[in-house]
This record gives structure tokens, sequence and C-alpha cells, in this order.
């Protein structure tokens, strides 16, 4: 399962997580962030690294889970569950 979020605002923000009960989500998932000081900030010529994906793993997780999402971000979670 893949949840992608894009946190346009200054300051982060805490989202509750409730994925039903038809699915088991696993404990671990890969976290792909991207994220900049600034909404306008970007890649250019000058400055190719500007604005990179980080990729972390995510330990603890169940069906129901509060995730911290950075500011000036979007951010792609992919859970592995079991069912359906």
């Amino acid at each position: 399962m893949i949840i992608k979020i894009v946190n346009p605002w200054a300051e982060e923000k805490d989202v509750r997580v409730e994925i039903g009960e038809e699915l088991k989500i696993k404990e671990q998932a890969e976290v792909i962030l991207m994220t900049s000081d600034s909404v306008f900030d970007e890649n250019t010529f000058q400055n190719p690294e500007k604005v990179l994906p980080k990729k972390y793993v995510l330990s603890g997780l169940s069906n129901e889970f509060t995730f911290t999402f950075a500011e000036n971000s979007i951010t792609i979670l992919r859970l592995k569950a079991v069912g359906l």
C-alpha cells in the first residue's frame, strides 16, 4: 500500500493513519521524503542537489499510527500489507 502526502505548510503536521481491518500492516515501512526550507526551492544547473529524496525505514507500525509529516514536504509511505 502506498500513501502519498504533500505538506505545503511551513510547520510539521501530525496525521493519524487508520487502515481498515481487511488488511494487516506489517511493522516496517519505507519512507521516501523530499523536503526543503521553502516550497519554492528547486534544483537548478547551479545547484542540482538542492532538493533530493531521502529514504529510511520506519518501524513499529500497525493498522493505526500517527506520522509526523515534515514541513514543505512530499512524503511517500510504502507500507507492507497482508490481506485482500
